[in-house]
């Protein structure tokens, strides 16, 4: 097969083609040397929050221990932990206590990464521009890039989800059966790492159904979409298990009968005669006459019948490069679900060896169904996460990613919309410049004047008919995963990235509808000045979001203010990196080192502190959650060096205390948590004089 963006034909044509590709492929690159210059640095610079902190302790207990239970009640799925294990194995640390928040945070951050090369799956479904225009607001926005810097589930749960929709986009547009199988058996994978990675999947799943159906009924009887006719019957094949060309499945609703062409039985289709020109006969309506060479470069050969059907019309017969009838299905369908039950299984059950798990992964959703609607205290209003995302203030700062959300609805309202069947969009295969009206189209949509150039030279970029259908299918997704989480009482910020991908992806589709509206004026001095209205606009835009990330992750002031930055939640005062600090001091004046003895007594959630408090030995390290239970056992404990309490405690503690304890230092665990650091005398007396010989 010829490259596709090989140079062929007249040589301005050649190198016309050559640069697009060229200037593609470096757009990526920026995208994604900006999306990892966001996410990998200083991943150690923010205090852990607490959940962070507790699903380290879990990843590095499987570590060390390879040992994992899973518990219904806490904690989520275990993908997390299993996808840390090859960090930690390749950074080599000693043990758990020489781990740092790097080498977890590292997972999160590079699945961000993924989440970019996942979109790449849908370039054939939402064409080359929305999909590289949706990677770049991926890439910059500050909610996905503030999460992809967190140690807990949600950025995978977005990889895995981007997967599962970039599955299905290709299973749809397979050729042949063994493409279908693969793309199928890969969805099946990917649906089940979701289940294994967060119960909130199946809000995801249960808005991909409703979305399908929902576009299948408006695809059929409200706005007709697909009105140009599979344009990747000429293009080659991007993908090695597309074989051959695309093939609508029979009776699929998805599949309208293109506009200008009478509906009849498809058995009774029989391929449109060809003007006497052509003796052969087999040219398909609608493409430029080619040569032998062109025709085997895109995939037409007259020694090949299966492919000399009219492009639109559904295939006549079933054969291996086309299969049609209702068994073309059943072999992917089964994929799926067995793909799907083993990839659960095998995480749940701890690869086997905890069978229970899979019986509790079942239970927990009745756990978390009960928490979604008692929410306790985090129960939220249903604005809580479009307030967040378009419109927070807070003293004085305002935070928005507005330029996503108008994108997004220029394109939700263009996918809703009737196709007019004007051709494909400027970005795929034709050229179009500003000031120039779209090429006429014939009755397959397909330019009847197009350029010169020959088909095997143009990069590859096959659509989903005008790409409206998939776009129209997105929308409804994200919508309704939009109103599913808003409507749960229980909300945390973090849950935002599931559906604000996909309006960022519907971003991709309204950037370049709005680019391709501008260059499509009639007036060449109007096109020019639209162009570079929205191009600036835009521009503009894009180094907003830019700042917003800087400042939201880097910005020492901002990152641990829950009051200031509109993603931190619940989350630990910077005063813990220095309580951490003194405690390893504490540590390295006492004979006992790191078997010095520390009591925490904390009413209120306790972590991240247990993580702080790592590199001591866990057996001379003990923590209670009221100051009655501490009284009860304190008595047939060895008076500890350190004792860690909360304010609203200390009364309570002080008349028990075994011995004389120095009470100078007070630090805040979170906003409105602080604690009271009791220090033996001896130990203090120990720790001046090292500090005193220190400063001399």
């Amino acid at each position: 097969m010829k490259n596709p963006c090989s140079k062929n034909g007249s040589q301005n044509d050649g190198w016309l083609v050559r640069w697009r590709c060229w200037a593609y492929a470096l757009g990526w690159l920026v995208v994604l040397a900006v999306a990892g210059a966001l996410r990998l640095p200083v991943l150690d610079r923010r205090p852990m929050h607490p959940d962070e902190a507790n699903q380290a302790w879990k990843a590095g207990l499987l570590w060390q221990t390879g040992l994992y239970r899973y518990d219904p009640a806490e904690h989520h799925g275990p993908t997390l932990y299993y996808l840390t294990l090859p960090v930690l194995w390749l950074a080599g640390p000693a043990d758990f206590a020489q781990t740092t928040e790097t080498h977890y945070r590292l997972v999160p951050a590079l699945a961000g990464l993924a989440g970019l090369a996942a979109l790449l799956l849908l370039r054939k479904a939402l064409g080359d521009g929305p999909v590289l225009c949706a990677a770049g607001l991926t890439a910059l926005s500050p909610v996905m890039v503030f999460y992809s810097r967190y140690y807990i589930q949600e950025t995978l749960l977005v990889l895995f989800t981007l997967a599962v929709l970039g599955c299905v986009a290709r299973w749809r547009q397979a050729s042949s059966l063994t493409g279908a199988a693969f793309w199928a058996a890969l969805c099946g994978g990917m649906v089940g790492l979701m289940a294994a990675t967060k119960e909130t999947w199946i809000l995801a799943l249960a808005a991909m159904a409703a979305a399908g159906l929902l576009a299948v009924v408006w695809n059929r009887w409200i706005g007709r979409a697909g009105t140009w006719a599979c344009p990747t019957h000429s293009l080659p094949p991007t993908d090695p298990t597309d074989l051959g060309p695309i093939c609508p499945p029979l009776g699929n609703p998805g599949f309208p009968e293109p506009i200008g062409r009478p509906a009849a039985d498809p058995l009774d289709q029989q391929p449109i005669s060809l003007p006497p020109a052509d003796p052969a006969g087999q040219q398909p309506i609608g493409l430029p006459s080619a040569d032998r060479a062109d025709q085997e470069a895109i995939g037409l050969s007259s020694a090949d019948p299966a492919r000399q059907q009219p492009i639109g019309l559904p295939p006549r017969s079933s054969s291996p490069s086309c299969p049609a009838g209702a068994r073309t299905w059943i072999l992917p369908v089964v994929l799926v679900v067995a793909a799907f039950l083993g990839v659960t299984a095998l995480f749940y059950t701890s690869f086997g060896a905890h069978p229970e798990g899979l019986g509790d992964a079942l239970g927990a959703y009745r756990v978390y169904m009960h928490r979604g609607l008692e929410a306790g205290p985090h129960q939220h209003p249903p604005l809580f996460y479009l307030e967040r995302l378009l419109a927070y203030r807070a003293k004085g700062v305002f935070w928005t990613e507005g330029l996503i959300f108008l994108l997004a609805a220029v394109g939700l309202l263009g996918a809703l919309g009737r196709s007019t069947g004007g051709g494909p969009p400027a970005n795929r295969s034709q050229q179009h410049l500003p000031g120039q009206p779209h090429a006429p189209s014939g009755a397959d949509g397909l330019p009847t004047n197009r350029p010169e150039t020959p088909l095997a030279n143009r990069c590859p970029s096959g659509s989903d008919a005008d790409g409206q259908r998939f776009a129209r299918f997105l929308a409804f997704y994200t919508v309704i995963l939009t109103l599913l989480y808003s409507a749960i009482p229980y909300k945390t910020p973090w849950c935002a990235i599931q559906f604000w991908q996909g309006w960022i992806l519907l971003a991709g589709v309204g950037g370049e509808r709005m680019l391709r509206a501008a260059m499509g004026l009639s007036n060449r001095l109007l096109a020019r000045l639209a162009l570079v209205t929205v191009g600036i606009a835009m521009l503009l835009g894009v180094c907003h979001l830019a700042w917003q990330s800087g400042q939201l992750n880097f910005n020492s002031r901002l990152y641990a203010d829950g009051q200031r930055n509109p993603w931190v939640y619940a989350h630990t005062a910077t005063h813990v990196l220095r309580l951490a600090e003194r405690i390893d001091q504490l540590a390295a004046v006492v004979p006992e080192g790191r078997r010095m003895s520390v009591h925490v007594i904390v009413s209120d959630n306790y972590w991240p502190l247990p993580w702080y408090l790592r590199r001591l030995d866990q057996d001379r390290v003990g923590y209670w959650a009221s100051a009655e239970e501490w009284i009860k056992v304190h008595h047939r404990l060895p008076p500890p060096h350190v004792l860690i309490v909360q304010t609203e405690l200390v009364d309570s503690i002080q008349p028990h205390l075994p011995t004389q304890y120095n009470s100078q230092m007070l630090f805040r665990l979170r906003p409105e948590v602080f604690l009271r650091v009791y220090v033996r005398h001896d130990v203090w007396e120990a720790f001046l004089r090292s500090v005193g010989s220190a400063g001399q």
